[in-house]
C-alpha cells in the first residue's frame, strides 16, 4: 500500500475532512488510527498541507473561507468561537470581508496566529452567547456579533449590519436594547454606537429593505436635512396602510429608494407609480430613486433638500 493510498483511501479520514470543510488536526487523525509518523510523511510528501501548526488540509482540496474559519476554530480549541465580521458572514450580513478570520477565546491564549487570523480574548462573554451550529461552527450570537462590530465599524457600516440582522429576524431594536441594558456595565466598547443606532431607529416597526436605502439615508444626513422617519405608516384614501421608506411628515415629503425598472419589471413599476399618485391625493410628495442614483448620491440628496425647502415654504404659506 502506498503512502497516498494509506491516507486518502481511509474512508474515516476522508469523512473527517469532509465534515470539517477539508481540515483536520493531528490529534483527530491519530484518534482514527493513523500513526503520527504517517501524518508527518503525508505532510512531507505534499499529501497533507499544514494551514496552521497541527491543522491540515488535503492538497487536492481548494482552501475556501470556510476552510480557513474551521482551521482557526480547530487551532484555538474547544474554547474558541467565530466572532466579529466572520460571525457576521455566517449570520448572512452583507459586505463582510473575507481577508481574515476573526476568532475569539474565552481565556487568554499564547498560540501564535498568522496575519489571516485576528484573535481576541473575551473573558466577559457568557458561553450561552455562542451558537453551536449543525455544520460544526461555533459562532457569536447576532447580538454579540453586533456588539463586536460596533467597536470596529463607523456609524454607516454598523447601521447596515444592524439592518441586516433585523431584516433576517435575528435581532430587533427591542432585543438589542435589552442586550445593551444587560451588558452596559461589562466594559464593552461600542456601547455608544449601539445607543446612537437605537436612538435613531428604536421607534420603527420594520427593518430597511435594502442597503441602497441606507446609502441614501447617509447621503441625506450629509445634506443637512432633518432626521427623517423610517418606514412611516400612511393610510391612503382607499384605506390601505402603506409604509414610506424615508419620510418627513411635517412637510409631507417621502423618498422611496428602490430597484430600477430592469430589476422590478413593468408591472411593479406601474404599481409603484399608482401608489405615489395615491400619496399625492392626500397631499404627499414622493421622490423615487433607483440604483442609478448611486452614481451621484450627493446630487440626489441635494435635490431632495431643495424639494424639502420648497415643501416647507408651501405648507407654511398655506397655513
Amino acid at each position: 500500500m502506498t503512502l497516498r493510498a494509506s491516507v486518502l483511501d481511509d474512508i474515516d479520514v476522508l469523512r473527517l475532512f469532509g465534515s470539517q470543510y477539508g481540515v483536520a488536526t493531528t490529534a483527530q487523525l491519530t484518534a482514527l488510527g493513523l500513526a503520527t509518523t504517517t501524518v508527518r510523511r503525508a505532510r512531507d510528501r505534499g499529501v497533507l498541507v499544514a494551514l496552521l501548526p497541527g491543522v491540515f488540509t488535503l492538497a487536492t482540496r481548494p482552501v475556501t473561507f470556510a476552510t480557513k474559519a474551521m482551521a482557526a476554530q480547530l487551532y484555538f480549541g474547544d474554547q474558541s468561537y467565530l466572532t466579529g465580521t466572520t460571525a457576521a458572514r455566517y449570520h448572512g450580513f452583507r459586505g463582510m470581508p473575507r481577508g481574515f478570520v476573526h476568532v475569539a477565546t474565552f481565556e487568554r491564549s499564547r498560540l501564535a496566529a498568522p496575519k489571516w487570523i485576528q484573535h481576541s480574548c473575551t473573558p466577559h462573554v457568557d458561553p450561552i452567547e455562542v451558537w453551536h451550529r449543525a455544520d460544526g461552527f461555533r459562532v457569536a450570537d447576532p447580538h454579540l456579533t453586533l456588539a463586536t462590530l460596533a467597536r470596529r465599524f463607523n456609524a454607516h457600516r454598523f447601521a447596515q449590519a444592524a439592518e441586516d440582522a433585523w431584516h433576517k429576524n435575528v435581532v430587533t431594536p427591542a432585543t438589542l436594547a435589552d442586550y445593551l441594558a444587560s451588558h452596559r456595565g461589562s466594559g464593552q466598547p461600542g456601547i455608544a454606537r449601539i445607543e446612537d443606532w437605537l436612538s435613531r431607529n428604536g421607534h420603527r416597526q420594520r427593518a430597511s429593505q435594502s442597503g441602497f436605502e441606507l446609502d441614501v439615508i447617509d447621503a441625506l444626513r450629509r445634506a443637512d436635512l432633518p432626521e427623517p422617519e423610517r418606514q412611516h405608516p400612511l393610510v391612503l384614501l382607499s384605506g390601505e396602510l402603506i409604509h414610506l421608506d424615508i419620510a418627513w411628515p411635517d412637510v409631507m415629503l417621502a423618498v422611496e429608494p428602490g430597484h430600477s425598472w430592469f430589476h422590478r419589471g413593468d408591472l411593479r413599476t406601474r404599481l409603484d407609480e399608482a401608489r405615489d399618485r395615491a400619496c399625492g391625493e392626500i397631499g404627499w410628495h414622493v421622490s423615487r430613486y433607483d440604483e442609478t442614483a448611486r452614481a451621484d448620491l450627493r446630487a440626489a440628496a441635494a435635490e431632495v433638500a431643495r424639494t424639502h425647502a420648497v415643501r416647507r415654504r408651501q405648507l407654511r404659506a398655506g397655513a
